[in-house]
């Protein structure tokens, strides 16, 4: 039995993107037959504040899902600055000794980037081990981050891509989460096309399945779940709600989740007194689901220059919601191209209300929308098909060497 080590800053129970994509293709891995360890700290994402449960720990290993996970205290933060940065270097010092320990005895490595500090300390650890190394790149710092206006060219920008080109060399697979990323990675990084794999984000069809657009006594909710993040913009929701108070009473929001831009978007909404828009904190991933059982449609924003292809879309369309893409790049083009949902300009509130209403005003389109959203993930979409495409790839290449 082949054997998979994962090294991540983020993981189950955490409900980020990263750790539920993470956790999935684990599950996937398993039970396709393969052994899966996972080596991570303990989770606090998106709080920056250990879960109780892993409170006064150092070290712990559990099982879930037939995965056996291996926890390390290490400094969490909340907000950007220089304490996420003092926290992506705690964590590889306390969780190294773990992986470099295991890591001798996988066939496998698959180092999580974001942040790049994980694919350099598991690059730092080539010599010693005989395994094939796998850098996923989620995130491609600081390419993305120079797009979107978020960090400005210079010292930083040119010691990160430094660190990109050292890890994309030592690596023996680079895999992307998107195929922007992938370009990226061939062009700016000069990586050859047969180090390349991809693996996109995915849905568990059994946990998130068909229900549809629903209107509970009057109202039509669109949701929002997910980070609320500087890129992912969730002030253009509140901002589009302002407009729409006045004149709609049949309108409403619901925004789940946390992160560094949330109390920006809660004082928004005391501020100008919204009664439309509600807030819940972070829930596990089989209350989301739950919550879109309640919704008509569903939200994904993202900040200008950021070209993704997020992982909250897929849930809401395996349900068979429409939805609302206040975005670019390749999510807007997965939505534009499978006619699920409706694609304004990022950072448009303008815009993004005027879209709601369209859908609001139009029970029939956003039952189709819906429909069509679902056909394509029961096509592409379900982690089964995904790590099964992925595996192939990785074998094929494999042997071709």
């Amino acid at each position: 039995m082949k054997k998979f080590l994962i090294w991540t800053q983020y993981y189950a129970p955490e409900i980020g993107a990263t750790a539920i994509r993470l956790h999935s293709v684990a599950k996937e891995l398993v039970r396709q037959g393969y052994d899966v360890s996972v080596v991570t700290g303990m989770p606090n994402y998106p709080k920056g504040q250990i879960y109780s449960d892993y409170r006064g720990r150092f070290y712990c290993c559990e099982e879930i899902d037939g995965i056996r996970i291996h926890r390390c205290w290490f400094y969490p933060a909340r907000e950007v600055g220089l304490g996420r940065i003092f926290s992506y270097f705690f964590f590889i010092a306390t969780t190294f000794p773990i992986y470099f320990f295991l890591s001798r005895r996988v066939d496998f490595i698959v180092a999580e980037v974001i942040p790049p500090t994980v694919g350099f300390g598991a690059c730092i650890a080539l010599p010693f081990k005989r395994t094939k190394l796998i850098v996923n790149v989620c995130d491609l710092w600081p390419d993305w981050l120079l797009r979107s206006g978020l960090l400005k060219p210079g010292v930083v920008s040119r010691l990160l891509r430094l660190i990109n080109s050292f890890i994309f060399s030592k690596a023996d697979f680079v895999s992307g989460v998107t195929q922007g990323i992938i370009s990226d990675i061939k062009q700016n990084y000069s990586v050859s096309e047969e180090k390349l794999l991809f693996l996109p984000n995915g849905v568990d069809t059994e946990l998130f399945h068909y229900r549809g657009p629903q209107i509970h006594n009057g109202k039509k909710l669109f949701v929002y779940a997910g980070n609320h993040g500087i890129y992912n913009w969730p002030i253009v929701i509140a901002q589009a709600a302002a407009r729409l108070q006045a004149k709609r009473d049949d309108i409403n929001f619901l925004l789940v989740g946390d992160g560094s831009q949330k109390r920006e978007v809660v004082s928004f909404c005391r501020e100008n007194n919204l009664t439309n828009v509600e807030f819940k904190a972070p829930v596990p991933i089989e209350e989301v689901a739950s919550l879109y059982g309640q919704a008509y449609a569903a939200i994904s924003t993202y900040k200008k220059g950021f070209h993704s292809r997020p992982a909250k879309i897929f849930p809401a369309m395996a349900c068979g919601l429409p939805l609302v893409y206040s975005g670019e790049g390749e999510g807007a083009e997965i939505v534009k191209n499978a006619n699920c949902g409706i694609v304004v300009p990022p950072e448009d509130p303008d815009e993004l209300a005027r879209a709601v209403e369209k859908l609001a005003d139009d029970p029939q389109m956003a039952e189709n929308l819906g429909n069509n959203g679902f056909n394509l993930v029961q096509r592409e979409y379900s982690w089964s098909s995904i790590v099964k495409s992925w595996l192939a790839d990785l074998e094929s290449r494999l042997i071709s060497r």
